[in-house]
């Protein structure tokens, strides 16, 4: 193509590239060197879809070594991008273009990069290029120097530099790379000697700088040497790849340096490193790692050196703008030690400082000193530890350091210990600039740990301008110290957030300054009591809800001290307001604030122990007395003139106090209650006391007793969660004539230590959840007895008990219940699960039912149960009465059942009535009405004798099953079940299954028209062939032997069973009418089978 002038011809013709990515481009040989001082750019109008929005510009002198074209204005990286500003556009070049080659590279486009252009400058004299140029195309055997005049040098396939040989590379070289498999192996010594003003460059050919993996890189191998001074390495895979750097760990001199002021860029990964045995200490100074496709500098194993440390020094130098992280450092076995100091990491498209160990063993120390870590896409710094075999003492600092606008964490350290055993890591935090984070609810600084145990040092350091300030989490096995101090949290803020948040940690909050900041909390203790709140300011600050919020639960005698702070006024009431601890939430610890500075200067603290004594105040808005407080002394509350008192912060009784409350209505704000460590005496026969919410939209907290007894009589309770929380040292509970309402439950005793007896007695309770929840731990006795009483539940248990797991002492429970009712919706009214306790229960005259079935009356795993339940009536529930043995002791016949369950009715339970599991002893099952049920007793195998097992006088109507009676026991002749006087009528399937013959039949009455079978004989592991179980006297609803017969299943259908004899039968519903045909050969209805005793003619 001729350029000359007299050729141009602007209006027509034109590029258009065939591949439609930002890499192609428009080379045009000036074939001399000429100064270009301006160009004008043109759309294609043949073409009028292909139009180029900006684009690039890049010169060469010699067509191989290229450079980036900015003017004066501009500094980056990849060259300047000038944009399109019309259908026209002309550019002035200042600086002018002194070159042979120019190349136009499109990087927005619309459908295809293209460029129509018009160069204008002048011819120049000078020679463009010497036209010399230095081949490689072997290994450097030798001892070599390449020097400016040899430049550039041309490689196109990979080449090593020898053991023994050295190869020098003096300053103002280029080496060109030619081909994508092209690259250095360096096993002897590459020294590469730039200059500050006169760089060596590795670079590939390839014109459009942005373009990366044009050749593979510097590969430093085992045994090799590499020193690079002053360098520029472009374009490659991997820039730099070192295998160890030096043994030098004493002081540092130029010496010391592996790489220094040396540039890797517009590369996929700019360094990757890692030590070795011998050489484990790599140095880098003044260098950079930016604008590379991955990572700027990568740790990693990949030579499997998993014997080896990597002590990495870096300073002065920048790692910025890299697509993935600025440096990783990513191991499974081997120990980092990180020294940094004086870099940047800003602008990556991930992580700023990524530092990643997991498997075996891994150990990472790092000390980041007067770095800056700026507007990273993910963090500024994470450090993630995975450990399996955790060992060592972890020790890491950040100091001085400038942490901003990091866009998910400023700083976040994450440590999963897989080992059981802690380990031990300390982290110092100090004198840093934290400011600038805007993440939905992310703290700029979160830590989270487990299994740890260490101090962490947060000392000197601002945090400004963040979406919340600095969380710890350290994990339930773990024992952390946070020691802040002499922090500046300032324009802190988040609507969900807290300045501080603190879980599973000892916090030492001590001369921090908190102002100005507009948070969800200031300081969250989410657990905890250990903390230490001292010498603090906070000014000017707008909370949502609290200065300080407590999480862990009221403990009688400790509690978090918060003494000596400057909370930004001088209301201490208004203070108090903002502190949510148990007077906000009576469930939650107390905060002890009895000194206090009234003004900012901090010079002269005030004592004020009444502080949170109980006060009574008249609320004229409200035309009602206002209370709260702890109340010290023994005190009726006096006659108030409204009957209508608020509770407006949480009631302490304390140990000497003696308090009763009566006859007035008590209306709690949210989450305040009534905590008893001394007396209190709750109600009266004659006036009627009511405790409820002040706004039934938030809920009170109920009452917490510590006390030994409590009596509540003649009350309303309502609006709350648990109505009654009780805590160890509780141990008689009194409750007459209470109703209980919109509550989730009534009675709470978790991990209960003692023994607790609990009454009630004319009462209505009804809840959403568990009515009585009880867990126990330490227990000898325990008494729960209702009487006149009714328990409903919509979606919960009416009665749970459980135990702890470790719990190792018997434990007696008694469980009455007396002309009462209970109802449930959906769940199972008892739920009784505690293997180490003996059950003994006495249920009379009440009424069991769950309204939409599915679920059991009584279902009860225990060491041994007797149960007697009389007068009783089971309904709607799938299952009615379930009694199973927990084989927690070597001597298996310690477990029990022992049931009398008399004059009852079972209807509509549609699985079972009564089933066991278990070791029976004393069983009488009589004088119960059994109606549209499934299976009505269903009694499972065991290995022991009883004592005795009755089933009698029981009638069974209208049940369904494959066994309404279900006896799969007992299995030896010494225990004998006896099935007398009972009645099957209308009922279907099969009316009485059992496996063994040692059950005694007798005088039932049997008129089932629709069952399959009024007896069967079911298979069982055991072998009974040869006997015969007795099944005489018995009225089977018909005369006819043969039609008795054919509802017998026994060893007539299958020789394998054992036989049934019911010969004599009973002719009619008299005992007295005894009949014994035998069955005719061939029926009335002409069945063929039975004993022939004559010829037939």
């Amino acid at each position: 193509m001729d350029f000359n002038a007299s050729s141009a011809k602007f209006d027509e013709g034109g590029w258009a590239a065939s591949v439609y990515d930002s890499f192609q481009y428009l080379k045009i040989d000036l074939e001399g060197l000429w100064e270009i001082t301006s160009i004008t750019n043109k759309d294609i109008s043949r073409w009028y879809w292909y139009h180029t929005q900006s684009f690039r510009i890049l010169h060469s002198k010699d067509g191989l070594t290229w450079t980036a074209y900015n003017t004066y204005l501009s500094e980056e990286i990849f060259g300047e991008t000038f944009n399109r500003q019309d259908t026209l556009t002309t550019i002035q070049f200042n600086p002018t273009i002194k070159t042979r080659f120019i190349v136009f590279n499109p990087i927005r486009y619309n459908w295809r990069p293209s460029m129509r252009v018009e160069l204008y400058g002048c011819k120049r004299n000078d020679v463009a290029s010497n036209d010399i140029q230095t081949i490689v195309e072997t290994n450097i055997e030798s001892d070599t120097v390449w020097i400016p005049s040899q430049s550039p040098v041309i490689i196109d396939r990979h080449i090593s530099i020898r053991p023994l040989a050295t190869l020098t590379i003096q300053a103002g070289v280029s080496v060109i790379f030619t081909s994508s498999d092209a690259g250095i192996d360096v096993y002897g010594t590459l020294r590469v000697n730039g200059l500050e003003a006169v760089e060596t460059i590795f670079t590939s050919s390839f014109p459009v700088l942005s373009k990366k993996r044009q050749w593979k890189g510097i590969f430093h191998q085992p045994g090799g040497n590499i020193s690079l001074w002053y360098t520029v390495v472009r374009q490659a895979t991997i820039g730099i790849q070192l295998s160890g750097g030096t043994t030098s760990k004493h002081k540092i001199s130029d010496s010391t340096f592996t790489i220094l002021h040396t540039r890797s860029f517009r590369n996929e990964y700019g360094i990757r490193l890692h030590g070795t045995a011998q050489l484990p200490y790599i140095y880098i100074d003044q260098s950079e790692f930016s604008f590379n496709s991955k990572h700027g500098l990568v740790i990693e194993n990949w030579n499997d050196e998993s014997s080896s440390d990597t002590v990495l020094h870096l300073y002065n130098s920048k790692l910025n703008d890299n697509y993935k992280s600025g440096l990783l450092s990513s191991c499974s076995y081997q120990k980092h030690i990180l020294v940094i100091e004086n870099s940047s990491f800003s602008r990556n498209g991930e992580t700023g400082l990524y530092l990643y160990q997991y498997y075996y063993e891994p150990t990472t120390v790092f000390d980041i000193s007067y770095s800056n870590f700026e507007e990273n896409a993910y963090n500024g710094v994470e450090y993630k530890y995975i450990c399996y075999y955790c060992h060592g003492n972890l020790s890491n600092s950040l100091r001085h350091n400038h942490m901003i606008h990091n866009k998910r964490f400023q700083i976040v350290f994450s440590f999963t210990n897989r080992n059981d055993k802690p380990v031990m890591m300390n982290v110092l935090l100090t004198n840093n600039t934290i400011r600038k984070h805007s993440y939905y609810e992310r703290y700029a600084v979160s830590i989270g740990a487990n299994r740890v145990i260490g101090v962490f040092e947060i000392v000197n350091n601002r945090f400004d301008d963040l979406h919340g300030g600095f969380g710890i989490n350290s994990g339930q096995d773990s024992s952390v110290q946070v020691n802040m101090i002499n922090n500046i949290f300032e324009n802190i803020y988040g609507e969900q957030m807290a300045v501080v948040y603190i879980s599973n940690t000892r916090l030492h909050f001590v001369e921090n300054i908190i102002s100005n900041c507009s948070v969800n909390n200031l300081v969250d203790l989410v657990d905890g009591l250990s903390h230490q709140i001292k010498n603090n300011s906070f000014n000017n600050n707008a909370v949502t809800y609290c200065i300080v919020r407590v999480g862990e639960e009221y403990n009688k005698i400790k509690s978090i001290n918060a003494d000596f702070n400057y909370w930004g006024t001088d209301n201490i009431s208004l203070v108090k307001a903002c502190i949510c601890d148990v007077f906000l939430n009576s469930s939650k610890a107390r905060v002890i604030t009895d000194y206090v500075f009234l003004d900012p200067s901090m010079t002269s603290a005030q004592h004020i122990p009444t502080v949170d004594d109980f006060h009574i105040t008249f609320d004229t808005d409200f035309n009602a007395y206002v209370i709260g407080g702890v109340i010290k002394s023994p005190s009726n509350l006096p006659t108030f003139e409204s009957d209508t008192v608020i509770v407006n912060r949480t009631v302490i009784i304390d140990y000497s106090a003696e308090v009763h409350l009566f006859g007035i209505t008590f209306n709690f704000t949210a989450k305040r209650g009534i905590i008893v460590l001394g007396n209190l005496r709750l109600g009266e026969t004659l006036n009627r006391t009511i405790l409820q919410a002040q706004n039934v939209e938030q809920r009170w907290n109920g009452i917490h007793l510590f006390k030994e007894e409590l009596k509540l009589s003649n009350i309303l309770m309502k609006d709350c969660d648990i109505t009654l929380f009780v805590h160890n040292g509780a141990s008689k509970i009194d409750v007459s004539n209470v109703s209980v309402v919109q509550t989730d439950g009534f009675i709470t005793a978790i991990n209960f230590i003692g023994n607790l007896e609990l009454n009630l007695k004319n009462s209505i309770i009804s809840t959403k959840n568990i009515v009585a929840n009880i867990e126990i731990n330490k227990t000898e006795t325990l008494y729960i007895n209702f009487e006149n009483t009714a328990l409903y539940s919509s979606t919960g248990k009416l009665l749970s008990l459980s135990e702890m797991v470790s719990k190792t002492n018997v434990t007696t429970i008694y469980i009455n219940a007396k002309n009462s009712m209970f109802t449930t919706s959906s769940e199972n009214l008892f739920e009784i699960n505690t293997c180490s306790s003996h059950i003994q229960s006495r249920l009379m005259s009440s009424t069991f039912s769950v309204e939409n079935g599915g679920k059991t009356i009584f279902n009860c795993k225990a060491m041994s149960v007797d149960l007697e339940g009389i007068l009783n009536t089971y309904e709607n529930s799938d299952t009615g009465l379930f009694v199973s043995f927990c084989d927690k002791q070597e001597n298996k016949q310690d477990f029990n059942i022992g049931l009398n369950l008399t004059n009852n009715k079972f209807e509509n339970i549609a699985s079972t009535a009564i089933e066991t599991h278990g070791q029976l002893k004393d069983i009488v099952i009589q004088n119960n009405h059994f109606v549209n049920n499934g299976a009505c007793i269903k009694l499972a195998i065991a290995e022991f004798d009883f004592k005795s097992l009755s089933i009698s006088q029981n009638v069974f109507s209208n049940n369904t099953a494959d066994g309404i009676v279900k006896l799969l026991q007992p299995r030896s002749g010494n225990s004998t079940i006896t099935m007398t006087q009972n009645v099957f009528e209308n009922n279907k399937d099969i009316v009485l299954s059992f496996t063994s013959p040692y059950i005694n039949i007798f005088q039932n009455f049997f008129e089932n028209k629709d069952a399959a079978y009024n007896l069967k004989v079911e298979r069982d592991t055991r072998s009974y062939t040869g006997m015969a179980l007795n099944a005489s006297q018995n009225y089977w609803g018909t005369t006819d032997v043969n039609g008795i017969e054919k509802r017998v299943y026994d060893n007539s259908y299958d020789n394998t069973l054992f036989k049934v004899t019911f010969r004599p039968y009973l002719g009619s519903k008299n005992y007295s009418d005894i009949q014994n045909e035998e069955a005719a050969f061939i029926s009335s209805s002409g069945d063929i089978g039975g004993i022939l005793r004559r010829m037939l003619p």
